[in-house]
C-alpha cells in the first residue's frame, strides 16, 4: 500500500492547535482486510490519539519518539503530520522547536537540515559549567568551543578561546551561536 494524502485524510484528525493526531470516526471499511479489523478499530481506536511513544537511545541520553502504524508500516508521528498539512514529505528532519519530541503543534515543527537541527541539542549531563561547548580546564580557567564540519565531512573541535572568567567563554560561546542560527529558546537546556 502506498501512503497517500487522501488514504491519512480519511484515517488520521489532526489539530494544529494542540498538535494531537486523532483516529478518525469516519475512516472507511476498504482499509482494513476484514471486518474484524474494521470493528476492532471503531470499538477501540476511532476518537483516541493515534499511535505510541517509544524511548530510543541517542548516545548517552534517551529520545521519546512518538511513532504510528499505518498500512504495516510505522511512522514518526511528526513526518505524518508534516505530510498532512503539507501535501508532501519533508525533505530533511522535523526539527520540535521547543525542543519538547511530544509537541507535536504546527507552530513548533519545521523542517530543517541534520546539521541545524543538531542545533537543538540540550546539554550533556556530564557538562560542570551548565553552557554548552564551555567547560572548566585544570588550571580553573574556561574554554570556550564547538563543533564544526570540517572538509573530509568529518565533525571536529574549533577553539573559541581559553578564558579566565566563565563569563567570557560563554560570551564567546554564545557570539558563535548566534552567528551560526541556533535557536537560543532550546539549545543547551537540561
Amino acid at each position: 500500500m502506498r501512503l497517500t494524502k487522501k488514504y491519512l485524510n480519511e484515517a488520521l484528525d489532526y489539530d494544529p492547535l494542540t498538535g494531537k493526531l486523532i483516529w478518525s470516526y469516519n475512516r472507511p471499511r476498504n482499509h482494513f482486510k476484514d471486518d474484524g479489523r474494521f470493528y476492532f478499530y471503531l470499538n477501540h481506536h476511532a476518537g483516541n490519539e493515534a499511535g505510541s511513544v517509544r524511548a530510543e537511545k541517542k548516545g548517552n541520553s534517551t529520545y521519546k519518539r512518538h511513532v504510528v502504524n499505518l498500512g504495516g508500516k510505522q511512522f514518526s508521528v511528526s513526518r505524518i503530520i508534516w505530510y498532512w498539512v503539507t501535501g508532501s514529505w519533508p525533505a530533511h528532519q522535523i526539527d520540535h522547536i521547543n525542543g519538547n519530541s511530544l509537541d507535536h503543534r504546527w507552530s513548533n515543527l519545521r523542517d530543517v537540515t541534520p546539521r541545524l537541527n543538531s542545533n537543538n541539542l540540550k546539554r550533556y549531563r556530564t557538562n560542570s559549567s551548565g553552557v554548552c561547548g564551555v567547560h572548566r580546564m585544570t588550571d580553573g580557567r574556561y574554554r570556550a568551543q564547538a563543533s564544526i564540519k570540517q572538509p573530509c565531512g568529518k565533525f571536529g573541535k574549533k577553539n573559541l578561546g581559553t578564558f579566565k572568567d566563565r563569563f567570557d567563554a560563554v560570551c564567546a560561546r554564545k557570539s558563535w551561536e548566534a552567528a551560526q542560527g541556533y535557536t537560543s529558546d532550546s539549545h543547551g537546556k537540561r
